[in-house]
Order: structure tokens, then C-alpha cells, then sequence
């Protein structure tokens, strides 16, 4: 598609509320930044062909310089509240750690990682927030991975990588007051939930800047195996990297599918589990 056949599917919508874009990214970026300059609000569903997209390079952080690894954790830290100030490093649980309070990345201390160095390059050893009950299950281990509903695999570099790259670049190109103090953005629809977009994008890049090769994004099932509450967060599994690793995002609990949002594609073999 055209930036101009993209844009003009955007303002007319799409079958049942959902768009369906195929193009380059030039264009994408080019439709996003017409909504933002225009102070036009997109509504409803987008949906992008992914087989445009593919995944930028991420270059692996130096797991033996605790700078390097400080400089994957400190994204996702905040300003805002005291205890989330700093990355921690947790020596006696064997973790380290970065919250700020939506979104979390967690890890194992690498073998070769110079633990007297942690502090001195950011980290905290004073363990503020229990991310231990938060991250729960750290090792995608089968016995683990069966309290969970794998949707969406990210391979390092893939389709779907390239295609949340993209979103993430297009949501930034939109982003935008319309005037009466409403900022418009698109989330990022898995299954039933909605998340932040830019989040669930960086916490992907993170995990395979820790050496990851590929990301699963799981919910947890309840009681009988049957339900998702809908309050649970996301959690992405990494795979394939010496260390384990994984990062973890509360959902949007105020959006629906008229507000806007970009719809992940599922794995063929994910199955829609009823949210309670």
C-alpha cells in the first residue's frame, strides 16, 4: 500500500473496526505523522502485514562488564517513585532487577558478571520491591510453562520482531495531544488485553540484548486451567540465552478495541482461553 492508500484506510476504518495495512515502513511512518500533524485521533484495530517487516539487529550486552548489563536494566527504571529509582542486584536470591511499577525486567546473575562492580556502575543492593513474587516463574522450564498460554514467539531478527519494531517506531511518529489535552497512542492488543505498545517492544530488544535468540509472551491461566484473569500481566519468556531472563507488563486495564491499538498475530497453535 501507498501512503496514501494507508491513510485513507485509517480515516474510513476497516471491516468490523479492523484495518488491515501492507506496506513499507516509510509509508507507515509517513500515515502516522499525517494523523499527528493533523491532530486526528486513530480509532479501532489495526492490523499490519508482518511479512514487510524484519527485526534490526540487537547487539548483545558484555555480560562481564556490570556497566553494560546496567545499561539494558536502567530502561526500565523511574524517576517517579523512590524504590524504583535503581536497578537492584540481588546476590543472595541469585537476580538482578528493574522496575518502574508497570513493567519489569528480570534476570540471573550472569556467571562472569563482576558482582563488586554492580554498585559503583548503578545497581542497588538494597532490594526495595519483591520481584521475586512478581517475576514468579524465572526458568521457562516445561513443568512452568504449563500454568501458562504461549501466544506470540519473537524470534531474534523475524518477522514478528521486524513487526513490533515497527509499531513501536509508528507509535512514537503518532503520539500526540489533539488539543484538549487528550494524547493519542496505539496500544498493542495480545489476544484479549492491551498493553503499552513501546513497553512490550522494549522489553523484547532488552531480553535479546541479554543474549536471548527468542521471546515468548505468555498469560497465565487460572484456577482449572480454563481462565485468564484479566488483571494478570504479561510475562515474556526468554529463550536460548546462557542466562535466564524475562520480563514482565501489566495490561491496560481502561481500553478497549474503539480506542486504538495494533493487533499482535498469535502463534497457530495459541488457543483463546475465556478471561474471567
Amino acid at each position: 500500500m501507498t501512503y496514501n492508500e494507508m491513510t485513507d484506510a485509517l480515516l474510513n476504518g476497516g471491516k468490523d473496526g479492523t484495518v488491515k495495512l501492507s506496506g513499507d515502513m516509510k509509508n507507515l511512518i509517513d500515515a502516522m505523522r499525517f494523523f499527528k500533524g493533523g491532530k486526528i485521533g486513530i480509532r479501532g484495530l489495526v492490523e499490519l502485514d508482518q511479512s514487510y517487516y524484519k527485526g534490526t539487529n540487537i547487539r548483545k550486552a558484555n555480560l562481564a562488564d556490570a556497566k553494560s548489563v546496567y545499561n539494558v536494566f536502567k530502561t526500565f527504571t523511574t524517576d517517579n517513585k523512590e524504590a524504583c529509582r535503581r536497578p537492584v542486584i540481588d546476590a543472595e536470591h541469585n537476580g538482578l532487577a528493574a522496575t518502574d511499577g508497570w513493567k519489569m525486567l528480570v534476570c540471573r546473575i550472569p556467571r562472569q558478571f563482576p558482582i563488586c562492580d554492580a554498585v559503583p556502575s548503578g545497581f542497588s543492593n538494597d532490594i526495595a520491591f519483591r520481584w521475586r513474587e512478581i517475576a514468579e516463574d524465572i526458568e521457562p522450564t516445561d513443568l512452568a510453562l504449563q500454568s501458562y498460554r504461549r501466544m506470540a514467539t519473537i524470534a531474534k531478527g523475524g518477522e514478528k520482531h521486524g513487526l513490533l519494531q515497527a509499531m513501536r517506531d509508528a507509535v512514537r511518529a503518532y503520539y500526540h495531544d489533539d488539543g484538549d489535552g487528550y494524547f493519542n497512542t496505539l496500544r498493542l492488543k495480545v489476544a484479549r488485553k492491551f498493553y503499552d505498545m513501546r513497553g512490550v517492544a522494549d522489553l523484547v530488544d532488552a531480553l535479546f540484548k541479554l543474549g536471548c535468540t527468542k521471546v515468548a509472551l505468555c498469560e497465565k491461566t487460572a484456577w482449572s486451567c480454563d481462565y485468564v484473569c484479566e488483571h494478570t500481566p504479561l510475562h515474556l519468556f526468554g529463550f536460548g540465552a546462557e542466562v535466564e531472563a524475562k520480563g514482565i507488563i501489566m495490561p491496560l486495564r481502561y481500553a478497549d478495541d474503539s480506542m486504538g491499538a495494533f493487533v499482535m498475530p498469535l502463534d497457530g497453535t495459541a488457543t483463546q482461553k475465556k478471561v474471567a
